[in-house]
């Protein structure tokens, strides 16, 4: 696996973090109230009785996917971010990287689980690893829990390796409120032409 690539890719997850981190989420009112909110594991498995439509199709380096219907792209941060339309009170997004091209075969779950316990505050560990196909290329898809100044994040990532360029499309789910409309999201990715 190329060291400097994950790293790079670490780096820009670890900013995203730190964002995701920064927010009033949960809080409701009385600022003195302390959060409240559904753990990562419990916001995961919800059925959510409103559905969040997919809206705007992004394209990020040659792939095109479409962002829940409330979100929209800010890069004010330095980070190619999607938000929703009320950020910083809720700070779920999902975020786009790009690499140099690498090799899956690089990767797998004991080397990824390592790079980010090192790399990443508050890392809990990988859920979820498969390989498979995403948007007609190889890719890596995989799921993490971390909890970062006391904010608990589930995380979905997918890793996709074209012939000139590794693209990470990274899912932060802090509130629970877009886990569905984040699948459905990560199911759209497709390949632009």
């Amino acid at each position: 696996m190329n060291i400097k690539k994950l790293l790079a890719l670490l780096l820009a997850m670890t900013l995203v973090l730190s964002l995701a981190s920064c927010s009033g989420t949960g809080k409701t009112g009385d600022e003195s109230d302390p959060p409240t909110k559904a753990s990562p594991e419990e916001a995961y498995e919800s059925d959510s009785s409103t559905e969040i439509l997919l809206e705007e199709t992004y394209e990020f380096e040659g792939i095109s996917i479409e962002l829940p219907a409330t979100f929209h792209m800010d890069d004010s941060q330095g980070v190619t971010i999607a938000v929703p339309s009320n950020y910083p009170t809720e700070t779920d997004n999902i975020t786009f990287t790009k690499t140099n091209a690498d090799n899956i075969d690089a990767y797998d779950v004991g080397a990824i689980d390592v790079a980010y316990t090192s790399a990443i505050e508050g890392y809990n560990g990988i859920t979820d690893f498969e390989k498979r196909e995403i948007a007609g290329t190889d890719a890596i898809y995989l799921t993490f829990l971390a909890n970062v100044t006391n904010i608990d994040m589930h995380i979905t990532q997918v890793l996709l390796f074209f012939e000139d360029r590794t693209i990470a499309v990274t899912f932060t789910d802090v509130t629970g409120n877009y886990t569905d409309a984040f699948t459905r999201s990560l199911e759209s990715i497709k390949k632009v032409q």
